[in-house]
């Protein structure tokens, strides 16, 4: 072929088809880096979830063996006011009734209650919760304590 032949029509759409070959690889590259920042992004994401879920995981087995102490060292289980022939649930922030002082237990007292839940007595109330799952625990100071209607604490919010 000639140089002298060539249509410039030809010519043009050569130049044309080479720019938009070259601005399309240039967007293409651009979306997959977009892509792969977006995943290395997920990945941070899931890494912190999964780092959180741990200290999750480990808190929680902490609480769990801080409450199963608390059972086992004979913590107080608590009673209805209402009615001091049942069990009642602790909460935290609020005062845990001595009966036979009828004032609130002083600090330092352990409490806990049937649901698994336990504490100390801080400022007069309940403080520094922990929960134990730990049924068999639970229910060994259950049948160690017993309920005794005029010498148990009573949780001051009632039965649960």
């Amino acid at each position: 072929m000639n140089l002298k032949t060539i249509n410039p029509l030809y010519v043009i759409g050569s130049v044309a088809l080479v720019f938009s070959l070259a601005t399309g690889g240039v967007d293409e590259i651009k979306t997959q880096q977009n892509q792969a920042s977006l995943i290395k992004e997920e990945r941070r994401e899931l890494a912190a979830e999964r780092i959180q879920l741990e200290l999750s995981r480990a808190e929680e087995e902490q609480e769990e063996s801080v409450a199963n102490s608390r059972y086992e060292n004979n913590c107080l289980l608590v009673v209805n006011t209402s009615n001091p022939n049942q069990y009642a649930g602790i909460t935290p922030g609020e005062p845990v009734i001595d009966m036979a002082l009828n004032r609130p237990l002083a600090d330092g007292h352990r409490v806990c209650d049937v649901y698994g839940l336990t504490g100390t007595i801080q400022d007069g109330v309940v403080a520094d919760p922990a929960r134990t799952g730990d049924r068999a625990i639970i229910q060994q100071a259950i049948d160690a304590q017993g309920i005794n209607a005029t010498a148990q604490p009573v949780a001051n919010g009632g039965n649960l």
